[in-house]
């Protein structure tokens, strides 16, 4: 018989089924799409920064799981239980996991960025830069103030919760303001379409008259 603790097999067997399966899932479709399903290749970075972001978004899951195994099972008896053990922002599992989201949000962001050039072949502002670095500090400060925030028992203390709010607004910022400068860069491509569109028909009605 096995010595693993069946409490922790039945949680393990279901976080495998519903969480790793669909983030392998989903990652493993995307590659078949973008292989197989698509007219022309994708540009090599997407697909390597994409790769890139499994992996960290991968090591995620798995400090969740290592998190609730923790939680759960192994200190369920300890004084306070689970909720001290998650309530304790500061250890290492967390501040690595407070670290991963962030490197996966900065790719994620430079990603649009990078898009953004390709379409105005070049940088319309250097705002979206500025936005992502500082993300960047900010996710990364927010790692080391968790680190030190072993008399802090909750994620929403109030300065752990300024870290967090900023995160936040910074990165919805720069998606805002990047999906804005793509959607102003088609809009004026479609302008000029059509403004040369009559005048090409304008100009084949003259020679057509005449």
């Amino acid at each position: 018989m096995s010595s693993i603790p069946l409490d922790r097999v039945y949680l393990t067997a279901i976080w495998l089924t519903f969480m790793v399966r669909i983030n392998i899932l989903l990652f493993f479709s995307y590659l078949f799409i973008v292989r197989y399903k698509r007219r022309h290749a994708l540009s090599n970075i997407i697909v390597g920064v994409a790769v890139l972001m499994f992996l960290p978004s991968t090591c995620h899951v798995f400090l969740g799981f290592s998190r609730l195994i923790e939680g759960f099972i192994v200190l369920r008896n300890e004084t306070g239980g689970p909720a001290a053990y998650f309530s304790d922002v500061s250890t290492p599992a967390n501040v690595a996991k407070v670290t991963i989201h962030t490197v996966n949000s900065v790719l994620g962001d430079s990603i649009t960025v990078w898009r953004c050039y390709n379409v105005w072949e070049m940088l319309p502002s250097i705002l979206p830069i500025v936005l992502i670095i500082a993300s960047a500090v900010c996710g990364f400060g927010q790692a080391v103030i968790f680190a030190e925030a072993r008399n802090t028992h909750s994620a929403f203390g109030s300065q752990l919760e300024i870290w967090n709010g900023l995160l936040f607004f910074l990165s919805l910022t720069t998606n805002v303001v990047v999906t804005s400068l793509i959607a102003m860069r088609i809009w004026q491509a479609f302008i000029f379409f059509c403004r040369q569109s009559i005048l090409y028909t304008s100009q084949l009605l003259n020679i057509d008259e005449s």
